[in-house]
């Protein structure tokens, strides 16, 4: 990969003792290699003309027209590219802006389900039947710019059946008990695609950047597709049962055990066409399309196959006492886990013998591409261990507190992480531990006034994740021999490339690869601390008339929004205030008018964040991006029981 820098002649000694710039700075092209960093803070520090690489934000902008006379009369109007000294400089003329590009998301569902009751002498005989189906179309402006460069569009389709039976006694008095079973299939069809439109200003931003691919490689992107094709069909049978053993009015154990086994068939296939999607690009376009979607884009046409048995036992046991007819205490202890399966969105092969050529057969030509990264295709079980202490007590018949502490053991916890280019992979961290404290409480505090409150603590540490995702500083420093910009956490790491070498142990290929060892990390969106605090009131305005009130706050500690836990993107700690004021008809109970206000004191919350695509590796740069969940509303809402 290569990164834009800024370049100039060297000219004489002012006296001060430092070097200054003869002519305006221009632009070329170095290996990445190059001290970045260091680079442009030299030039800083020299107060040259142009300050450090802007941002992507800054560097692709669109829709706004800029006034040539505030910028020296060097640049003419709504450009993005204007020529200095020679080169093409990408200028900036619009900050934190994002356009959607006529972005779209269209979803449906339809489902439903049969139950059949069947009372027998000794017990109950249930059967349910289900049926689900979902699709969703969605467009999106990935690149996170307001530039338009690529269309990225995918569509799901998901279905099951699914099937139970149990029966569950009710004559015993020392023990009750439900047994069942459970079958369920499903199927899910996954498509998407990347095209490079006509219109499209990528063709421009790749000839910037990779002048060396020629113009004939950069233009044969124009009117190119990159379809995948994703599907996983699984086929579930369990088995179940409960046991209740009352050893006395005051005392019960709870004993469970579920038996499960599962079979997916998953199959991905990534290739490049036309712009329809369907028709193939010729051989030599295949080539050039490939080298540069590999080296921009790290994405590598392959396809992928691969079966999966997995049988599982979960178990239960939970103890309660009832220490008198206010207080209760448990101790519980479950296990449980999620299946693995295959991944849907990686880019890359886990395999170097499942890349493809233009006619989607097997390479196996031995040649590894320039920018080949291992990706995903099959991701392992998640195992937990919880357990967990509580007492529940109520009040004087006014208040009712639930005190809990939970502690959770994970094995394999399935993340998916952002690849550094513009896909995500599925991946298992070794080990983490959960544990925190948990306190609810409902009360009345008078005939008219109600109030609910909670509050939790908790703590999350990854015992043992060795490869998870790099800040876009350390991976920008990592090349730096500055002590004072040495990445944080973040270094190259040789990973074993399946399907290489001649099959014998140790002939297998190696490839460096940027990571972050995670260990003794918290993770993302782990708060210290969170609660909220809910006061409510009610009373009659006359003898028809009821009116209801309410204001909560929700309330939390600082956390991290995006996977890498990147400093930068912190999200501080907020309160968000909500209110409802309603009147309704105390007598039918048949309509109700309430006026709604949510979060109105207008917080901005960030509820996820991650680098933007490319804009490390390519631009030597770092530009995030965030959702900002719903700011301040307002509504009117009305009801009606007919």
């Amino acid at each position: 990969a290569q990164a834009i820098v800024r370049k100039s002649d060297f000219g004489g000694n002012p006296g001060n003792g430092q070097t200054y710039w003869q002519k305006p700075a221009t632009l070329t092209l170095i290996d990445f290699n190059f001290d970045f960093a260091a680079y442009t803070d030299y030039q800083n520090s020299l107060q040259v003309p142009f300050g450090p690489a802007p941002n992507l934000t800054e560097i692709f902008s669109s829709g706004l027209s800029i006034n040539a006379a505030e910028i020296n009369g060097i640049y003419g109007e709504g450009l993005i590219y204007q020529g200095i000294g020679g080169d093409d400089v990408a200028y900036p003329y619009q900050l934190e802006k994002r356009g959607s590009n006529n972005d779209y998301s269209r979803n449906s569902i339809d489902s439903a389900t049969l139950s059949i009751d069947l009372p027998l002498e000794y017990g109950d005989l249930k059967f349910i039947s289900g049926y689900l189906n979902y699709n969703y179309k969605e467009l999106c402006d990935c690149d996170f710019t307001a530039a338009d460069l690529i269309e990225y569009q995918s569509n799901e389709q998901y279905e099951q059946i699914s099937q139970e039976v149990r029966y569950t006694s009710s004559t015993g008095d020392f023990i009750d008990f439900i047994i069942g079973a459970y079958y369920q299939k499903d199927r899910l069809n996954f498509t998407d695609y990347v095209i490079v439109l006509e219109d499209s200003a990528l063709e421009e931003t790749l000839s910037f950047i990779f002048k060396n691919a020629g113009e004939e490689t950069i233009s044969d992107l124009v009117g190119v597709s990159t379809p995948r094709d994703f599907s996983v069909v699984s086929e579930l049978i369990a088995g179940f049962g409960q046991a209740t053993f009352h050893f006395s009015d005051a005392t019960r154990l709870m004993l469970g055990l579920r038996e499960s086994k599962v079979v997916k068939h998953g199959s991905r296939k990534l290739s490049y066409a036309q712009q329809d999607l369907t028709s193939p690009l010729g051989g030599s376009q295949w080539d050039r399309v490939e080298y540069i979607f590999n080296l921009a884009l790290k994405v590598n046409a392959h396809h992928s196959t691969g079966k999966r048995k997995e049988k599982r036992t979960s178990w239960a046991a939970i103890l309660e006492h009832d220490i008198n007819e206010d207080y209760m205490i448990y101790l519980s202890a479950v296990n449980g886990f999620k299946g693995g399966g295959f991944d849907t969105r990686s880019n890359n092969p886990n395999n170097f013998n499942n890349l493809i050529g233009p006619d989607g057969e097997k390479l196996n030509d031995g040649i590894i591409p320039s920018n080949f990264s291992v990706g995903t295709f099959e991701f392992e079980d998640e195992e937990a261990l919880a357990h967990e202490l509580g007492l529940k007590a109520r009040i004087a018949d006014r208040a009712e507190i639930n005190t809990a502490y939970f502690h959770t053991d994970i094995k394999g916890l399935q993340l998916s992480v952002f690849d550094g280019g513009v896909g995500f992979n599925v991946s298992n961290a070794g080990h983490a531990v959960s544990q925190g404290v948990e306190i609810e409480s409902r009360i009345s505090l008078s005939e008219n006034w109600y109030m609910t409150a909670s509050l939790a603590w908790m703590e999350f540490e990854y015992k043992d994740y060795k490869d998870g995702l790099c800040t876009s500083a350390d991976l920008l420093a990592m090349n730096d021999d500055k002590p004072e910009t040495q990445p944080l956490n973040c270094q190259n790491v040789d990973v074993l490339v399946p399907g290489t070498g001649n099959g014998t142990p140790g002939s297998e290929v190696t490839l460096p690869k940027p990571q972050a060892d995670m260990t003794g990390e918290t993770n993302q969106y782990v708060a210290s601390y969170s609660g909220s605090l809910s006061l409510e009131y009610q009373n009659n305005i006359n003898d028809k008339l009821l009116f209801k009130g309410s204001v909560d706050v929700n309330f939390t500690d600082e956390y991290s929004p995006a996977q890498n836990l990147d400093p930068a993107l912190q999200q501080d700690g907020y309160e968000i205030y909500n209110i409802r004021l309603a009147i309704m008809d105390d007598i039918s109970e048949k309509w109700e008018i309430a006026l709604m206000g949510r979060n109105i004191t207008d917080e901005k919350i960030i509820s996820y964040a991650n680098d933007v695509p490319l804009t490390t590796g390519l631009f030597g740069t770092k530009t995030s991006y965030g959702f900002v969940q719903r700011t301040e509303s307002w509504a009117l809402q009305g009801k009606y029981n007919f």
